[in-house]
C-alpha cells in the first residue's frame, strides 16, 4: 500500500483497538471510536484531485467551535461539510498534532458515523445517546476553552510612543495592519509592538484582507503586550492565539464574528499556451521567499504555497487555476511595492509573473472567509 506523506499524524491512534484505515478519494481514511475521523489526501496521478493535506471529518454544526479552537482549519472548497488544512500551511504540524490529541480523547465534535455502522446501531440508540452525553460531559469538564481556561495569568498592555518619522516608516512598510512579531520564552509571551488590526490577524491567523470593519484610528495606535501563561511550559502557537483572543476581548472590548463574503480574488493561470518558467540560476539553491524574490529550486514549492506568498504581496486571495502542475522549479524577481526604481530594477510583480513564468494573475470574484469587527475600544489601563 502507498505510504502517505502525512501518515505520521496517525501515530497518535496506533495501538487502539478501534483504529483502522482504508482508501477513500484516492486518499487514506482513518477511523477511531467507530467514527471516520480524518482523510489524508494527496494529488492523484489522473489529476482529478490536487489537494495535499488533511480532511477533518465533522458536521456543519461543529464548524464554528472547532475553528475557534483551530483557526487554521477551513471548510473545504468542494467537500464543505468537512474542514481542511493544506500541508503547506505554516501551522499544519501543530494543528494536526492538537487535532489528533482531541480525537484520541474522543472529542464528540470530530468524526462521522459510517452509514453501515448507523444501520447496525439502530437497536442501541438509547445506549449510544447516554454514552454520547457522558462523553460530552467528560470532554466539557476537561477541555480548555478560549472563554475561560485559556487566558493569560497576567498581562500588560502599554502604548508605544515612536517618533513621527519612525511611525511613518512603520506605516509605509506594513500599513495599519502589519502582522506583529510574537516572542515566546518559557511561559512568557511578548509582542514588542503591534496595532489592533495586526493583533487580530495574529489571534485569528488571518491575512490583512480578511479583517473587515476596523476603523483607522483603532488600527494605527501601537501597543506592547507582555503576558505570562498559567502553565510553566512554553505555550504552543495555537494556545497563544487563543489566549490573545481572550486578552483582546477583555482589554480592547473586541467583539468579532466570522462571515463568508464575496470579494475580489486572483487566479494564477497560464498565458499563451502554458508556463514558460525562468530556470533557477543555481539549481541547488534552497526554496525561499522574500519581498522581491521567490526561488523554487532544489525542493520545488507546491503552487498552493506559491499562491500564499503571492497573496501576501497582492493583499488579495490567490488561487491556483486548472491546467497547472502541483510544483515547478523557477526563480522570480520583481520590484517590491514602495521600493525606488533603479536603472537595473526588475519589473513589477504582475509583469514579472508574465515575463518570467508565463503565468498571470487573473482578477475574479470569489468567496473569502473574513473576521468582521463589531466593536473595539482603546485598551483599558493595566
Amino acid at each position: 500500500m502507498k505510504t502517505f506523506d502525512n501518515e505520521w499524524i496517525l501515530d497518535a491512534f496506533a495501538g487502539r483497538a478501534s483504529f483502522f484505515t482504508k482508501r477513500m478519494f484516492g486518499g487514506l481514511a482513518a477511523y477511531l471510536h467507530e467514527r471516520q475521523m480524518l482523510v489524508l489526501v494527496e494529488p492523484t496521478k489522473t489529476g482529478r484531485w490536487k489537494w495535499h493535506g488533511v480532511l477533518v471529518c465533522t458536521d456543519h454544526e461543529h464548524h464554528v467551535s472547532i475553528r475557534a479552537d483551530f483557526p487554521a482549519l477551513m471548510p473545504h472548497r468542494v467537500l464543505r461539510k468537512w474542514l481542511y488544512i493544506d500541508s503547506s500551511h505554516d501551522d499544519f504540524e501543530s494543528t494536526m498534532e492538537s487535532v489528533a490529541k482531541r480525537i484520541v480523547r474522543n472529542d464528540p465534535r470530530f468524526g462521522v458515523v459510517p452509514r453501515s455502522t448507523r444501520r447496525k446501531r439502530s437497536l442501541t440508540v438509547v445506549a449510544l445517546v447516554v454514552a454520547a452525553l457522558l462523553a460530552v460531559a467528560h470532554f466539557a469538564a476537561q477541555r480548555d476553552t478560549p472563554a475561560s481556561a485559556l487566558q493569560f495569568e497576567v498581562a500588560s498592555v502599554k502604548p508605544v510612543a515612536f517618533p513621527e518619522n519612525v511611525v511613518s516608516q512603520l506605516l509605509k512598510a506594513g500599513g495599519t495592519c502589519a502582522l506583529p512579531t510574537v516572542e515566546r520564552s518559557g511561559n512568557r509571551v511578548r509582542v514588542p509592538f503591534g496595532q489592533l488590526c495586526g493583533l487580530i490577524r495574529l489571534a485569528y491567523d488571518v491575512a490583512q484582507y480578511q479583517v473587515v470593519g476596523i476603523a483607522n484610528r483603532e488600527a494605527s495606535n501601537f501597543v506592547e503586550i507582555e503576558a505570562r501563561a498559567k502553565s510553566e511550559t512554553t505555550p504552543t502557537i495555537d494556545d497563544t492565539r487563543l489566549m490573545l483572543r481572550a486578552l483582546l476581548a477583555d482589554r480592547f472590548r473586541l467583539k468579532v464574528h466570522r462571515e463568508a463574503r464575496d470579494a475580489p480574488v486572483y487566479v494564477l493561470t497560464p498565458v499563451n499556451g502554458g508556463p514558460k518558467l525562468t530556470a533557477c540560476s543555481n539549481p541547488e539553491s534552497p526554496s525561499v521567499y522574500a519581498p522581491g524574490r521567490l526561488l523554487s529550486c532544489k525542493s520545488p514549492m507546491p503552487l498552493t504555497r506559491v499562491a500564499q506568498f503571492l497573496s501576501r504581496e497582492t493583499d488579495r486571495p490567490v488561487f491556483v487555476g486548472t491546467g497547472l502542475m502541483d510544483a515547478y522549479s523557477f526563480e522570480l524577481h520583481w520590484l517590491p511595492e514602495g521600493a525606488e526604481t533603479q536603472p537595473d530594477s526588475p519589473p513589477s510583480l504582475f509583469t514579472a509573473i508574465q515575463e518570467q513564468l508565463g503565468l498571470k494573475l487573473e482578477s475574479r470574484r470569489g468567496t473569502v472567509d473574513t473576521i468582521v469587527v463589531d466593536e473595539a475600544q482603546a485598551p483599558s489601563p493595566n
